[in-house]
């Protein structure tokens, strides 16, 4: 098979994903195994109680979290985008799942920590482009013509025109998240 010209920065891309879920891996490992309550154990709920099962699960998920990282990483190393989106897809999944699972109200959560969501957004946005990159080069047959053939696809040609077109669309979702800041504040 022969690799994209954009491979090396469709690696590159699919590390900030991998490095994102080791994070949450590690996080949710430290609360879910360690921490749990901490000093707060009242019982009165299961974030409340130390050794409840919900914190097992919370760190089965961290887990789940980290592999779909792995795989993203291994997809796009072996050129597979489809596969390398159904694990970014999976990976995120799981992780609205364990901060719904958690109880988190997200208009307060995003109001008090607004890079934190911008960083899972980008996070998100390089693992759909890493995956975006990694597609093999076509395999065109070869041409008998008198004129050599461009074997190089129309979507590596134009990487750079994408990578724009990533960077205008975290644009736009900074812009309509200041506005719906805007807009909730003021209520």
């Amino acid at each position: 098979m022969k690799r994209s010209p954009t491979h090396g920065l469709a690696l590159f891309f699919a590390a900030f994903p991998l490095v994102g879920s080791a994070f949450v891996a590690l996080a949710g490992s430290v609360w879910g195994m360690g921490l749990q309550c901490d000093e707060n154990c009242t019982g009165d709920d299961w974030q409340h109680t130390a050794g409840a099962p919900q914190w097992t699960v919370l760190a089965v998920m961290a887990l789940v979290v980290f592999v779909s990282g792995i795989a993203l990483f291994a997809f796009v190393y072996r050129s597979r985008p489809w596969q390398a989106l159904a694990a970014l897809a999976c990976g995120t999944t799981a992780l609205v799942s364990a901060l719904s699972f958690w109880g988190t109200d997200w208009n307060d959560e995003f109001r008090r920590h607004p890079l934190t969501f911008g960083a899972l957004a980008a996070i998100l946005l390089s693992g759909a482009l890493a995956a975006f990159l990694s597609a093999p080069a076509d395999n065109a047959a070869p041409d008998t013509s008198d004129h050599p053939r461009d074997t190089t696809s129309v979507r590596a040609r134009n990487w750079i025109t994408w990578l724009f077109v990533a960077l205008g669309a975290l644009c736009v979702f900074w812009v309509l998240g200041e506005i719906w800041f805007a807009v909730t504040q003021s209520r």
